[in-house]
């Protein structure tokens, strides 16, 4: 019972963690402005969306993908670090923050 346990988990995990890197993917994203370098896309586009609403979380989940991609661990961890311990926060986001955050 424990062994199907452990697999039903690590397995809903796994396919969260598979939807938050489908969720994130800023590259996607900076396409829809080919012409703004992507990081200043992304912090545009965060600082006219409205915190707590869904479309500010999805922009947050691109660029914590943008500073993963250019390996820039630092900001990176910088970034989802105050979300760790986060409540109430969409249940895609918390994965995107524990994937990026633990790795």
């Amino acid at each position: 019972m424990k062994k199907s346990l452990t697999f039903l988990l690590f397995s809903f995990c796994s396919f969260n963690a598979l939807a938050s890197e489908n969720f994130s993917d800023h590259e996607i994203f900076c396409s829809q402005q080919p012409q703004a370098l992507c990081l200043d896309y992304i912090n545009q586009q965060l600082a006219v969306a409205e915190p707590g609403l869904a479309r500010w979380y999805e922009i947050k989940s691109y660029q914590f993908d943008y500073f993963y991609d250019k390996m820039e661990y630092l900001a990176l961890k910088d970034s989802t670090e105050p979300f760790i311990n986060g409540k109430d926060l969409p249940v895609v986001f918390q994965v995107q923050v524990y994937f990026r955050f633990i790795r």
